[in-house]
């Protein structure tokens, strides 16, 4: 059979494979094993085992609609994402815009301290020795 773009059907991933797939490259990016995704499963309220997770990243069952949006959540993914599927390229994008933000954050905390430090110096409550103090006397 051939589909759209005549592309045949059996080339095309069903979305139950590529849902799995995401989850299972989600999962070990987030470094979960099977049986702690069926633990935040089962904390979800859902009647998770290892072997369930098992065979939702293999496709080898149909996935619920409110299973998915559990697992997005307990994967922090958008369902919409999950279901397009994503790849190494993907997550290693992910990673470095969150390193980017941590660094980011870091810096935010420095310039705040700078300004606190200048604000004092600039009153002659602090001498300039004491700014770069590195422990050592």
């Amino acid at each position: 059979m051939v589909g759209v773009y005549n592309i045949p059907m059996t080339d095309i991933p069903s979305t139950e494979a590529i849902f799995g797939e995401t989850v299972r490259l989600l999962r070990q990016e987030r470094g979960l094993s099977q049986d702690d995704l069926a633990a935040a499963m089962r904390a979800e309220g859902f009647d998770w085992h290892q072997t369930t997770t098992s065979k939702t990243e293999a496709a080898q069952r149909p996935i619920r609609l409110n299973e998915a949006k559990a697992l997005a959540d307990i994967l922090r993914m958008r369902l919409s994402a999950m279901l397009r599927g994503i790849d190494a390229d993907y997550l290693d994008l992910q990673k470095r815009l969150e390193a980017a933000q941590l660094a980011k954050a870091r810096a935010d905390q420095d310039i705040q301290r700078l300004e606190v430090e200048s604000f004092f110096w600039t009153l002659g409550e602090v001498e300039p020795d004491e700014e770069a103090d590195d422990g050592e006397h």
